[in-house]
């Protein structure tokens, strides 16, 4: 996942937010209370208590893309073949597929060439 905590992550701020009572944190069922009551004159309500929302990575375009040419080599029939965990022939039709628009088959690819960089990094050295 990719996080985005950065400012948060301050060792001093980390120490003084240890020191902060837990009733300036949750209030009223509301999280991170101290924090919202800080930044309300600087950020719109609307933003600052709208509900989480996750980031999407542009998987799909990698896989069609900037990453095209490194999943055909770490995904090729012989490499996957090599690794024995998928049927080399099916992996090979998805990328096809995904190339072509007739199946969205990017996660699983993401997914895929995932192992497969696992694999060759905590078992393979």
């Amino acid at each position: 996942s990719v996080e985005i905590r950065v400012p948060f992550l301050d060792l001093e701020l980390v120490k003084f937010a240890a020191h902060i009572p837990d009733k300036f944190k949750v209030r009223g069922g509301q999280t991170k209370w101290a924090l919202k009551q800080a930044l309300q004159h600087d950020i719109p309500a609307p933003i600052l208590n709208r509900p989480k929302t996750g980031f999407g990575a542009p998987i799909r375009r990698w896989m069609r893309n900037e990453l095209r040419e490194f999943l055909s080599d770490m995904l090729s029939y012989d490499a996957v073949k090599r690794r024995g965990l998928f049927d080399p022939k099916f992996v090979q039709l998805l990328m096809k597929e995904n190339d072509s628009g007739s199946r969205d088959a990017a996660y699983t690819l993401f997914s895929l060439l995932a192992v497969e960089i696992w694999c060759q990094k905590f078992l393979d050295s």
